[in-house]
Order: C-alpha cells, then sequence, then structure tokens
C-alpha cells in the first residue's frame, strides 16, 4: 500500500544525512477524532485537523505525532509492569504513547490529564509535564539523535 506524504528535508542531522520528516494530508483522513484526541493542547488538535493529522520521522512514529488511526492505549502492552501505572495512578486504558524518540522514551497523554504530557523509558512514568515545552524539545533532538 502507498500513502501520500509531503516529505519535509529539514537540514543534516549528526550522520550527515536529511533530517526528514513526514506530514500526511488532511484530506486523506476526514477530522481524526480518534480516542485521546482532547488529551492533546488546541494548538496540536487544530495542527491534526487542519495541517497534518500525523507528522513523524520516515519510521511514521518518532519525532512528532503519530497518525491518530494508529493510536491505542497502553491497555495489553506487556512491556510496562502494572506497579508502574500504579505510581502514576492512572489504568493502562487512559495512556497513550504518541511518539517517541530514537531508543525507547515514550511520549505519552493521558486521558485524565488534558494538555499533559508523561515520558515513559523502561517501565517507568516521569511525573506529567509541559506538553509544549517536552515535544519542542524532542523536536530540536532530531538532528542530534542520527
Amino acid at each position: 500500500m502507498f500513502e501520500n506524504v509531503l516529505i519535509y528535508a529539514a537540514g543534516e542531522a549528526r550522520d550527515g544525512f536529511p533530517a526528514l520528516w513526514l506530514g500526511w494530508d488532511p484530506a486523506l483522513f476526514g477530522q481524526p477524532m480518534a480516542e485521546f484526541f482532547d488529551c492533546f493542547p488546541e494548538a496540536v488538535q487544530t495542527f491534526l485537523r487542519d495541517v497534518h493529522p500525523g507528522f513523524t520521522a520516515q519510521d511514521w512514529e518518532s519525532y512528532g505525532i503519530k497518525r491518530p488511526d494508529t493510536w491505542e492505549s497502553f491497555e495489553g502492552y506487556d512491556w510496562f509492569p502494572s506497579e508502574s501505572f500504579d505510581e502514576i495512578e492512572t489504568m493502562p486504558s487512559q495512556l497513550m504513547w504518541f511518539t517517541k524518540d530514537s531508543g525507547q522514551l515514550y511520549y505519552c497523554v493521558n486521558s485524565r490529564l488534558p494538555g499533559k504530557l508523561i515520558l515513559a523509558y523502561e517501565g517507568n512514568f516521569d511525573p506529567p509535564g509541559d506538553f509544549a515545552a517536552e515535544l519542542d524539545e524532542l523536536l530540536t533532538r532530531r538532528w542530534d539523535e542520527q
């Protein structure tokens, strides 16, 4: 299956290759009203609706925001122990990762905490943080991690 995407080449990454992002056409997906959509800040919701319903590196899942049709909660993931969810007082069904870095650092939203971002690494969760600041930091790190 082929996907129509807009490819952004934004300078060189550390490895000398172009830093690429893929942006999907909103006309292909209609209005992305997937579960967890309301967890994102209003500006991100507008971006997903009107600009790109998915904006990632070429692996389709890192350094941006995955397409809404690929979102799923942590329900059924066995790589995060249940004790981890107890520590942040949430259920796996209330948490969804929407992007990651080049390794195992996952960026998550929680349906109980709209507008906040939670970092997850090796079965541990950080306290909720500022969504915009964390996402900006990830996007700029893209040039350093290839």
